[in-house]
């Protein structure tokens, strides 16, 4: 998923940095039962699928929005 987020990031010319978390027992203390997944402050946004570049653009959007 990384490569859409740097891809929908770059065209909202947003300069965020993420982390990318692949351990498992982190991942199961998150409380993420499916990859691939995101997290924005410890609320899952996306779990066990892959949203496309224009997807993520809006989810990333509403997530600005919530937390402006």
């Amino acid at each position: 998923m990384a490569p859409i987020v740097d891809e929908a990031l770059k065209m909202l010319k947003w300069n965020y940095k993420y982390e990318l978390i692949e351990n498992p027992k982190i991942l199961a203390k998150l409380g993420i039962k499916n990859s691939p997944a995101m997290i924005v402050n410890d609320k899952i946004i996306i779990e066990g699928r892959i949203p496309n570049v224009l997807q993520m653009v809006e989810i990333l959007e509403n997530i600005e929005k919530e937390i402006g």
